[in-house]
């Protein structure tokens, strides 16, 4: 297992015909400042703004309901208090941004596959569960 990061950069070129067609991939390790979460698989790394919220995932022994953050301008992780009640450890889950909402999906905590629902609220740092008609 391993915790490090990249980033592929992309170039595109147009030449009129609207293609998009790539020139060149390049990646690069980058190493941010702050506590890294720990090495793991099956997690969510989901983009709003100018920040990737990690949730979730499994390192071979056990499954997490963590939440990490990494704000990308300063290239630095974080690991903020969070209220509300955390959703159960799990990997292979979905995570899917509404406004500045994260909304959690299904995934498997290790012993069971799950179908719940939960929300983060990504302005307050807040988890909740919404009530499924």
């Amino acid at each position: 297992w391993v915790s490090d990061m990249h980033i592929l950069y992309t170039m595109t070129s147009d030449a009129g015909g609207g293609s998009g067609m790539t020139e060149g991939l390049t990646w690069r390790k980058v190493t941010p400042s702050g506590t890294p979460p720990s090495a793991r698989a099956c997690h969510t790394l989901t983009r709003l703004t100018h920040k990737l919220y990690m949730f979730g995932g499994y390192d071979g022994a056990k499954c997490f309901n963590d939440m990490d953050i990494i704000d990308l301008e300063t290239m630095t992780w974080m690991q903020p208090a969070l209220s509300g009640t955390l959703p159960q450890a799990r990997n292979a889950h979905t995570m899917t941004v509404i406004s500045s909402k994260l909304y959690l999906f299904g995934g498997h905590s290790g012993n069971k596959h799950l179908t719940d629902l939960h929300v983060f609220d990504t302005q307050k740092l807040q988890w909740s569960q919404p009530e499924i008609l």
